[in-house]
C-alpha cells in the first residue's frame, strides 16, 4: 500500500501513531506499545511540615517522568524508534493531568504519544473538571482523542450527565467504570498514584488497579468466567493524602521523603485488611511484604514484551521494502480471490489488514530464511525450485561421511598421511564442520526460528480480528486467549490490543443488504477458505510423507556409525589390543560391544538434534487435523440456518466462537514450538 493510498483513507492522527515514515517516504505499518495511567484526582500532600507523608504534584510528576523515560528509552532502542509509546489518560484532575505533562515533555525525545479516552463526551466531561484551563490546554495537545460511547443504561440520560450533583454520581459512575475497563483493557502496563487502599468506589482508582490485576468483567458478559482478558502488571507510585487522618499511623515509617517510592504489581500479590485504619475497619489494602521492586518487575515482566514487540517493529522498518513487492499476493490469498474486498472494508479494516500483511510476510521471509541456512537449491524447469542441498542435516551427514573416510584411511600406515588424497579429505572434514558451526552461530544469533512463529502468531490473530470487523464484531482477540496462556502470550496480547484500541469502533447498523453482504462474505472467505485450505494440505502431507529421506534420523545415523566403527583413535586402540593379546575373537567382540554402545549415543544425540524439527513438522500436520473439525462445522451451521434478520447474530456468534477456536489453537502451538522464558520465581 502506496503512501497516497494511505492519506487517502486513514485518519493523521492514526496513521502516525500505526505507521512509521521510512527513509524513502513508505509507510510502514507499527504496533505501538501501550501504557495507562490512573490515580487520585485530589487529596495529594504538599509535602509540607505539617503534611510529611505528602510528595506534592512536582515530586510525582519528576517521578513518573523517570519511570516512563526508562521504559521508553528501552523500547526506542528494541524498536530501533519504529514505533512510539502510547499514554492512555482519562484527563482527569490530579494523576492523569500531571502524568500527561510528564509524557508531552518526552514526546520530542523519545516519540511518547498521549491519547486522551474521555469517559463522556468533551462538553460533558468538560463540567467535572476542576482545573477546566488546564484540561482544556492538555486535550488541544494530546495526539488523538475520543470519548467513550453510553453506557446502555444510561443512553437517554445525557441530561442528568450534565447535572453534576450529587443525585447523578451513579449515571456518572457507569462512565467511570467503563473507562476502568478500557484502561484495563487495553494497556500493558497500568501506572497507578495510589495510597494502596480500595476504597471500594466504583470507577476510582483502586477499581481500575483491582481490574487490572484480577480481569475485567467482560468475561463473565461472554460466560466465559475463567478466561483472564486484561490482567497485567501495575507500577504503583505511593501517592498519600492528606485526608487519611484515620490511619493511627503513617503508611510506612520507612519511606525516605525526598523520592517517591515506586512499588511493582502483578496478579498474585494479595490484599488485605488495614488493620491501622480506626474509621473503616474493613478498609482493603495492598499488602505490604508482597511488594517488588521496580527494577526485578521491568526485567521479568516489562522487559520481555518490550523486547518481542520492538523486535517486530525492527523487523518491519528493515525488511519493509523487500516484503512490499509481495503484499498484492498475500492480499489476494487473504481475500481467496473474490472480487472488491474493498467494498467490505472501513478505515479500520484497512489498518489491520496493512499490519496483518507485514506480520504475515515477515513470518514467511524468516521462515525461509531459517530452512536456507546452509542449502542450495536448483530451478527445475517443470517442478520449479527443488532442494539439492537440505541444510544443517546434509552438513551433517557430510561431516560424518568424511569422518568415516579418515577412519578408514587411518587403519594404514602413517605414511599414508602423506598422501594428498589424505590431507584434502582432512581439510574437507574440518570445512563441514566449520559450515555447522557457522549455520549454528548464525540460526541461533539471528533467531529466525522464533521470529518465525512470533510473527506466524501475530498474523493469525490479526487475520481473525479482521473478519470479526467485517462481521460486525467490536470484541478484541486479546480477550479470548486462555488462562494457561495468559504469561506465555503476554507480549501478544499486548501487541494487539495496542493496535485495536486505536481504531474506531465499527458503526452499529440494523440488518440490511449491506450488513448481508459483509457476513456472507466472511463465511466465503474465511469458513470456506480456511477449510478448503486445511484439506489442500492435509491431502499434499498424506502424498509427499513426512520427510525427505535424507532428513530421516536412521540416514544421519548410518553415517555416524562409519565414524565410530571405523574412528583413526577407535582404529589404533583396537590395534594394540590384538598386539597384546593375539586373540582375533576377541578384538571383533571387543569392536562389536563398545561401537554397539557408541551406535547408541550417537543414535541418541542425532534424534535430540533432529527432534525439534520433526516436532514441529508432527504438530503442524495434527494442526491441520484438528482444524478442520470447527471450520467444517461453522461451515454447516450456517448451511442450515440461511441469513436473515432474526438469525443475523446467530452467524455472528458463529464467527466470534470459530475465532476464538482458532486464537486458542495458534497460541497452544506458539506455546508448543516457540520458546519459553525461563523466569526467576515470583
Amino acid at each position: 500500500m502506496n503512501s497516497e493510498d494511505i492519506e487517502k483513507t486513514i485518519p493523521e492522527e492514526i496513521r502516525t501513531l500505526c505507521y512509521y515514515r521510512g527513509p524513502n517516504g513508505e509507510e510502514i505499518p507499527v504496533f505501538p506499545y501501550v501504557i495507562a495511567v490512573t490515580g487520585h484526582r485530589h487529596g495529594f500532600g504538599s509535602g509540607s511540615s505539617s503534611s510529611p507523608r505528602g510528595f506534592g504534584e512536582e515530586r510525582l510528576k519528576d517521578a513518573f517522568k523517570r519511570q516512563l523515560a526508562g521504559i521508553a528509552q528501552k523500547w526506542r532502542e528494541t524498536s530501533k524508534g519504529a514505533a512510539p509509546i502510547v499514554l492512555l489518560t482519562g484527563l482527569a484532575d490530579g494523576a492523569d493531568q500531571i502524568a500527561s505533562e510528564a509524557a508531552l515533555e518526552l514526546d520530542e525525545r523519545l516519540n511518547v504519544k498521549v491519547v486522551a479516552v474521555l469517559p463522556m463526551e468533551r462538553d460533558i466531561f468538560r463540567l467535572t473538571v476542576e482545573n477546566q484551563a488546564r484540561f482544556d490546554r492538555l486535550l488541544a495537545r494530546a495526539h488523538y482523542s475520543f470519548a467513550l460511547p453510553l453506557d446502555p443504561q444510561n443512553v437517554g440520560r445525557e441530561a442528568e450527565l450534565r447535572r453534576v450533583v450529587p443525585e447523578t454520581e451513579e449515571t456518572r459512575q457507569r462512565q467511570y467504570v467503563q473507562l476502568a475497563d478500557f484502561l484495563a483493557l487495553h494497556s500493558h502496563v497500568l501506572f497507578a498514584f495510589w495510597d494502596g487502599i480500595d476504597n471500594q468506589d466504583r470507577g476510582g482508582t483502586a477499581c481500575v488497579v483491582r481490574l487490572k490485576l484480577q480481569g475485567t468483567d467482560e468475561s463473565e458478559e461472554r460466560a466465559d468466567f475463567l478466561t483472564y482478558s486484561s490482567v497485567g502488571p501495575v507500577v504503583q507510585l505511593l501517592t498519600p493524602r492528606d485526608n487519611e487522618a484515620d490511619r493511627a499511623e503513617p503508611i510506612d515509617s520507612n519511606l525516605k521523603f525526598d523520592e517517591v517510592p515506586v512499588f511493582f504489581w502483578s496478579r498474585e500479590n494479595l490484599w488485605m485488611t488495614d488493620e491501622k485504619s480506626r474509621a473503616f475497619p474493613n478498609r482493603q489494602i495492598m499488602t505490604e511484604a508482597r511488594r517488588l521492586t521496580t527494577p526485578a518487575a521491568q526485567q521479568r515482566a516489562i522487559k520481555s514484551v518490550l523486547e518481542k514487540m520492538g523486535q517486530l517493529n525492527a523487523d518491519a522498518a528493515e525488511h519493509y521494502a523487500e516484503l512490499e513487492p509481495k503484499f498484492a499476493q498475500a492480499e489476494t490469498y487473504l481475500w481467496e480471490n473474490k472480487a472488491n474486498p474493498e467494498a467490505n472494508l472501513d478505515v479500520g479494516s484497512r489498518v489491520l489488514v496493512d499490519h496483518y500483511l507485514v506480520a504475515d510476510q515477515l513470518a514467511l521471509l524468516f521462515q525461509e530464511r531459517g530452512q536456507n541456512i546452509g542449502r542450495r537449491r536448483s530451478r527445475d524447469g517443470k517442478k520449479g525450485e527443488k532442494d539439492k542441498v537440505n541444510g544443517y542435516p546434509f552438513w551433517v551427514a557430510l561431516l560424518c561421511f568424511l569422518g568415516g573416510i579418515l577412519g578408514l584411511l587411518g587403519e594404514f600406515e602413517q605414511e599414508s598421511w602423506h598422501d594428498p588424497l589424505e590431507w584434502g579429505t582432512l581439510g574437507a572434514y574440518w570445512f563441514a564442520a566449520a559450515v555447522i558451526f557457522v549455520i549454528y552461530s548464525c540460526a541461533s544469533k539471528k533467531k529466525l526460528h522464533y521470529r518465525h512463529f512470533r510473527s506466524r502468531a501475530v498474523a493469525e490473530a490479526l487475520r481473525v480480528q479482521i473478519f470479526w470487523r467485517i462481521a460486525g464484531i467490536s470484541d478484541c482477540v486479546s480477550c479470548y486467549y486462555r488462562s494457561h496462556q495468559i504469561d506465555d502470550s503476554e507480549w501478544l496480547r499486548a501487541t494487539v490490543n495496542g493496535l485495536a484500541m486505536l481504531l474506531p469502533a465499527p458503526e452499529p447498523s440494523g440488518f440490511d443488504a449491506k450488513t448481508a453482504e459483509r457476513l456472507t462474505f466472511v463465511r466465503d472467505v474465511w469458513a470456506y477458505g480456511q477449510l478448503a485450505y486445511y484439506e489442500k494440505r492435509i491431502a499434499e502431507r498424506r502424498k509427499s510423507g513426512e520427510l525427505n529421506w535424507w532428513e530421516r534420523p536412521w540416514f544421519a545415523i548410518l553415517l555416524y556409525f562409519l565414524v565410530i566403527g571405523a574412528g583413526p583413535l577407535q582404529s589404533r586402540w583396537f590395534a594394540c589390543v590384538y598386539e597384546r593379546s593375539g586373540n582375533d575373537l576377541l578384538v571383533l567382540l571387543g569392536i562389536a560391544s563398545i561401537g554397539g554402545l557408541e551406535a547408541l549415543a550417537a543414535s541418541f544425540f542425532v534424534y535430540q538434534a533432529m527432534k525439534k524439527q520433526l516436532l514441529c513438522h508432527k504438530l503442524e500436520s495434527d494442526r491441520y487435523e484438528r482444524m478442520i473439525l470447527p471450520y467444517d462445522r461453522a461451515v454447516l451451521l450456517t448451511k442450515k440456518k440461511p441469513l436473515s434478520a432474526e438469525s443475523e447474530e446467530y452467524w455472528r456468534q458463529i464467527f466470534r466462537q470459530l475465532g476464538a477456536e482458532a486464537i486458542t489453537e495458534n497460541a497452544d502451538w506458539l506455546l508448543t514450538v516457540g520458546e519459553r522464558e525461563l523466569l526467576l520465581p515470583r
